[in-house]
């Protein structure tokens, strides 16, 4: 049915799972999603998509799901082991993932507790295909046939009495009857409709609105207020990075300039790539999306957030080519991460060779609590002057992220290059006086 064969094209590749043999032996195996059932305990990982509706047993911290095919929001959501209330809707369920959606970011075990048309996105499947509504159109017609019926039939009648009044011929009497019958059909009415559906459909296609179902033509002419959610349904359901705002040459006391994308080609201009080379860099380097080639076509995986961030960083870099030759650069190999939790609101990255002493760390996540890092928490003039282009920058409904760089001296790197801790409390590096690098809308 329409569930399997969505099943089949959502499972890419075979799923791994655990289940149990007769005698009770566990049976490491993989399957293809069709074939899963209630009670199987599988394994995600990120960039998977999730074969069926599954209850999360254990996940690493941090780990979300992309539930945009079921609710049209591109915001990742979080997934936890707790328990939810027995009033929790199961659809805002932290403890479940559902057939059709996307891990970003994290691994889990679950295990399996509906497929098929049982799945949330099966029974939204099912209720789309058994409810039908009648148009404005459809009714409006279907009162005009009833009324006319009822006049053809008093009509004929009518011309029956007479008949049978002027006593005559039966033969005479059935011809006049069903003439005055039939004459009350409207013949015209069917194509009438039809070719001026059709004529308005064409009007439509003029304009670039796809029409399905040609009697929604004339109820969307009796819609007088229409409300839409944007995401997902007038846009792409993709974040995408629109500005990029750094210090001026003299720092953010001096004051920041912002770069947005060209109106026509929507990519940042090339004669100011050497000015936003170090945020590009920056976001190349503490980025938690996974790039990959598949069939010769580029492949982003993770967080809308992350992905978007890559994307346009290695736009201003020079493409493919250039992100790929700056990540190889041995002064760029990452040695220690802290992800992003929703108690930091941050994620740090460290780069560089401690043999050499060349290594720093790169910040990123929300500007108050990147900020409060960076050597500009001590200035007023430039804390002002980026706090005054975050605003504005949120004034166009953008989400803003502040990234910030320190570099070590050789004295800071710990022994052996081993850096540890989960935050400013128990790192065993420096956790101050980052160098703002500059801001992403």
């Amino acid at each position: 049915d329409a569930m399997e064969a969505m099943q089949k094209m959502t499972g890419g590749k075979p799923v791994p799972l655990v289940r149990r043999k007769n005698n009770g032996e566990r049976l490491d195996t993989q399957v293809d999603s069709v074939d899963l059932v209630p009670g199987d305990v599988i394994f995600l990982e990120a960039g998977d998509r999730i074969p069926a509706d599954v209850r999360v047993l254990h996940c690493t911290d941090g780990m979300e799901v992309d539930n945009s095919a079921l609710t049209g929001e591109s915001m990742p959501e979080p997934r936890s082991t707790a328990t939810e209330k027995p009033s929790q809707s199961p659809a805002e369920a932290r403890n479940l993932a559902f057939f059709g959606t996307t891990v970003l970011k994290g691994n889990a075990t679950c295990v399996v507790h509906a497929t098929g048309d049982n799945t949330f996105l099966g029974k939204i499947a099912q209720s789309i295909k058994t409810s039908y509504v009648k148009s404005t159109l459809e009714i409006q017609i279907e009162h005009f046939v009833h009324f006319i019926a009822f006049i053809a039939v008093c009509v004929g009648l009518v011309s029956l009495g007479v008949k049978v009044i002027q006593r005559a011929e039966p033969a005479d009497m059935i011809q006049y009857t069903a003439g005055a019958l039939f004459s009350q059909v409207p013949e015209g009415l069917l194509p009438t409709v039809t070719i001026s559906m059709m004529c308005a459909s064409a009007e439509m296609v003029k304009r670039k609105v796809l029409v399905r179902k040609i009697d929604a033509v004339e109820t969307l002419g009796c819609v007088s207020v229409f409300c839409s959610d944007k995401t997902g349904t007038l846009t792409k359901g993709e974040m995408t990075v629109q500005d990029l705002a750094v210090p001026l040459p003299g720092g953010p006391a001096a004051g920041m300039q912002v770069f947005n994308r060209e109106p026509g080609t929507q990519v940042f201009p090339k004669k100011d790539a050497d000015v936003l080379m170090d945020i590009a860099t920056c976001g190349l380097l503490n980025n938690g999306s996974d790039f990959k080639m598949q069939e010769g076509v580029e492949v982003l995986s993770g967080s809308p957030t992350e992905v978007a961030i890559f994307r346009a960083s290695m736009e201003v870099c020079g493409g493919t080519g250039a992100m790929k030759s700056l990540k190889a650069q041995p002064d760029n190999d990452k040695v220690f991460e802290i992800p992003f939790n929703s108690e930091n609101k941050w994620m740090l990255t460290v780069h560089g060779q401690p043999n050499r002493g060349s290594m720093c760390a790169v910040m990123k996540g929300a500007p108050d609590r990147v900020l409060k890092y960076c050597t500009v928490a001590k200035d007023g003039a430039a804390q002002a002057n980026i706090e005054a282009t975050m605003a504005d920058l949120m004034g166009q409904a953008r989400r803003v992220l502040a990234i910030a760089r320190r570099r070590f001296a050789p004295r800071e790197i710990p022994d052996g290059g081993r850096f540890e801790g989960t935050g400013p409390s128990d790192c065993n590096f420096p956790m101050k006086d980052f160098e703002f690098v500059g801001l992403y809308g």
